[in-house]
């Protein structure tokens, strides 16, 4: 959808709301961590295999002493346990890819990815039938896009064969966004893009969503009180948001059970979303439009243990497709959307945030993706991060105020998805999503004394920017390095207490294990036992940069250890 769509969404709210290579780079700038300052404002095609079901820690409480009672003669009771209430369930993804040439690897048939859900490990401990669920879920979607994509490569081949001069790549590019993640809900949406070679590209989407406690997989009749009430208020958000033009052959009639039961909703913070696929509505042109129905304007329409949400939340949502929100929780929805113009690279050269018809263009911008976040953290208070990749997969979060009226840039965070390898890496790796405004994790390449991704614990400040209190970074592996000659150390706690000085003999196997990437980093020793008597959590070497150059103790970085990587 391009930026003419979200125009012609936009006008329709404005009238509504009026009524690796070895070489060392140069010295890393990196502070760990931190943002910038903020800046003013100013063939039949088939369902990629996939059917839809019917079906600040605080001080204890002190409390003044009770007065004195006379002993009782009652039986003594034993004082229940107090309850400890779980995490927020923390969600993984994975993207999956495949890739299909002709037999002599000369022509490109077919790219496509995918996505997976995931609990990670602790919350599949917090909530084992949510796990048991999830996991399901996630291994028939594997199984069903294994089937449909062996169709899929196979279409593209006889396609190529057919005509070779006119061929078009095909692809399959599907994102999973989670919608969800507390307590009560978890919801996500499976949204793909696929492209059938001379065909029209399709959009499929799927919401899922489970009771958190029991793993149930809710139908939409489980989630609305009066399903047959649906048909009216979509076709009336229908009519408000994209005007008579497009939809004037559809009534609200026929907005039925019959056709709601196959159409992807999911279950929201602040409200139940429907989403509709080309010409499931009206004709292909009119797109795959986007109804979001509030709690606030709806209070009776979803079942009150449903509406139950957590009061800071995250939500993720597509680029190039407006979505809604309700900014200032009164029930009005809100459109909000990003997009960024590519060039013939395929790479964004700009971006651009969308709120109410009010837009903010960031110029001089370059990344190979564009990943939105909403990021709620109380009334009136809400962002977007949009997270880029670039060069080297070098990850940032740009970040974004939205109000009702306008948009505010609020500078670059140096950040981006953390990252973790799972036990079975056939799928690939599994991306933390963001969830929780208070409590989240990402990844920042360093470049001290190899390039490899630190990891901090981040929250949402006030002024609406990630921010981390840890003032160094956990290595998402370790590096094993090889002393090659004997490196003077300091000898420091987990807290980084210095409790010591020493020395690694020459020989001795080190593994790189966290860094400030501005002046240390500290190791554990992998062979070759303590070096000290005192008691101690890593080894501490501490470097100098000086023309571009980084120094131990007045020696050069690559005359002191093998095993160093750095990205060219």
């Amino acid at each position: 959808m391009k930026r003419h769509m979200f125009k012609v969404l936009a006008l329709m709210l404005a009238v509504m709301l009026l009524a690796g290579c070895g070489k060392t780079p140069a010295p890393t700038t990196t502070a760990a961590p931190e943002t910038t300052a903020p800046a003013s404002t100013a063939q039949e095609t088939e369902t990629p295999g996939r059917q839809v079901p019917d079906t600040e820690t605080t001080e204890p409480e002190t409390t003044e002493p009770a007065a004195t009672e006379p002993e009782s003669t009652a039986p003594a009771t034993t004082e229940a346990e107090p309850v400890v209430e779980a995490a927020l369930p923390a969600l993984f993804t994975q993207t999956v890819y495949d890739y299909s040439f002709d037999g002599n690897r000369d022509v490109f048939l077919a790219e496509s990815y995918y996505g997976l859900v995931s609990l990670s490990e602790q919350s599949a401990k917090d909530y084992p039938m949510l796990a048991a669920a999830m996991k399901a879920e996630k291994d028939e979607e594997a199984k069903r896009k294994e089937e449909f994509l062996q169709n899929f490569n196979s279409g593209a081949k006889s396609q190529y064969e057919e005509d070779k001069e006119s061929f078009r790549k095909n692809y399959l590019h599907g994102d999973v966004l989670v919608r969800r993640a507390d307590r009560r809900i978890v919801s996500f949406l499976y949204d793909e893009d696929v492209y059938y070679g001379m065909k029209h590209r399709e959009r499929y989407m799927t919401g899922v969503n489970f009771e958190t406690q029991t793993g149930k997989r809710l139908d939409l009749r489980d989630v609305v009180t009066d399903v047959d009430k649906l048909g009216q208020l979509i076709y009336d958000e229908l009519k408000i948001f994209y005007g008579d033009g497009v939809y004037e052959d559809l009534k609200a009639s026929d907005i039925d059970w019959s056709r709601l039961k196959e159409t992807a909703w999911t279950l929201d913070p602040y409200g139940i979303t429907f989403y509709f696929g080309y010409r499931e509505l009206t004709e292909y042109s009119a797109g795959n439009p986007t109804v979001t129905l509030s709690f606030a304007e709806h209070p009776d329409l979803v079942k009150k243990e449903y509406q139950e949400a957590e009061e800071q939340y995250c939500v993720e949502f597509s680029v190039d497709r407006p979505m809604y929100f309700d900014l200032d929780g009164t029930g009005t929805p809100d459109i909000i959307g990003v997009e960024g113009q590519e060039n013939m690279d395929g790479a964004f050269e700009t971006l651009s945030v969308l709120v109410n018809g009010h837009w903010y263009d960031k110029d001089g911008f370059y990344a190979y993706n564009l990943n939105p976040v909403f990021v709620h953290t109380g009334k009136g208070r809400n962002y977007v991060y949009v997270h880029t990749a670039s060069d080297n997969d070098y990850q940032t979060f740009e970040n974004f105020k939205v109000e009702s009226g306008t948009t505010g840039y609020l500078g670059t965070t140096s950040c981006g998805w953390h990252y973790e390898m799972p036990s079975d890496a056939s799928l690939g790796y599994l991306r933390s999503v963001l969830t929780d405004p208070r409590a989240f994790v990402l990844d920042t390449r360093t470049d001290l004394l190899s390039t490899i991704n630190g990891t901090c614990p981040y929250y949402v400040d006030s002024n609406g920017r990630p921010k981390t209190d840890q003032t160094w970074y956990d290595l998402s592996y370790t590096l094993t390095f090889t002393a090659k000659a004997d490196v003077p150390v300091t000898l420091v706690t987990k807290e980084g207490k210095k409790v010591g000085e020493g020395v690694v003999p020459k020989g001795t196997k080190l593994g790189y294990v966290r860094t400030d990437d501005k002046s240390w980093g500290d190791f554990i020793i992998s062979e070759g036992g303590p070096i000290s008597d005192v008691a101690y959590d890593y080894v501490r070497v501490d470097v100098e940069i000086r023309d571009w150059t980084k120094y131990v103790n007045n020696v050069d970085i690559e005359e002191l250890f093998d095993g160093i990587m750095f990205a060219g």
